[in-house]
């Protein structure tokens, strides 16, 4: 597993109320099916913006904009730059 699907992974499972583990999270699976709701959402953002030092436009903090972990890795992979 790559480094940046593994740290997205672990911010998630840090985040959620009931842990689940990084080597079977589906990316393709709805957030919402593995428990993660609007707030965890906006904890999962804001956690990823201080671990990759970029900030999320605000109509990414939605539920319909961000259906899946994909997305998330997606969205970071297109802004923000890796060494």
């Amino acid at each position: 597993m790559r480094r940046l699907e593994y740290e997205v992974k672990e911010i998630i499972n840090e985040t959620i109320d009931h842990p689940i583990k990084v080597d079977v999270m589906d990316f393709d699976k709805e957030l919402a099916s593995i428990g993660v709701n609007s707030i965890d959402l906006i904890k999962i953002v804001v956690a990823m913006e201080k671990k990759f030092g970029f900030t999320f436009d605000n109509e990414y903090l939605s539920m319909d904009k961000v259906e899946n972990i994909n997305n998330l890795l997606l969205y970071i992979q297109k802004n923000c730059l890796f060494e």
